[in-house]
């Protein structure tokens, strides 16, 4: 197989956005991931990644070319908790994205429930 025939194929199977993410973390290493997660823009009215964010990308696709996204899909792929990587459900009433495992986890509760 030639070199152009495998990187044509390598470009043509998409990586699945949670082996994506893996990789990715395991790139950045978990405090870099954990934040370029935080710092990626929430909607595509901000146009880009920050300098840093780029450059980071860059490197990254440099050695997984089948990893690119267009901006507007890097937002959806980055839409996750960073401590679950599960998607970031939106409430309908404020429009704010919650994890629903941390939401279950840190969930209020009744004080009345415990003696002080």
């Amino acid at each position: 197989m030639t070199v152009a025939l495998s990187l044509c194929l390598a470009l043509r199977a998409r990586m699945d956005d949670p082996t994506l993410r893996r990789k990715f973390a395991k790139f950045l290493g978990p405090d870099r991931y954990r934040n370029f997660v935080r710092l990626t823009p929430r909607s595509p009215e901000e146009t880009r990644l920050r300098f840093w964010q780029e450059k980071k990308w860059g490197r990254f696709l440099e050695d997984h070319p089948n990893a690119a996204r267009s901006f507007e899909d890097i937002i959806k792929l980055f839409r996750v908790c960073v401590d679950h990587d599960c998607n970031l459900i939106t409430d309908s009433d404020s429009a704010k994205r919650f994890c629903p495992v941390c939401n279950f986890v840190d969930a209020p509760f009744s004080l009345s429930a415990f003696e002080y």
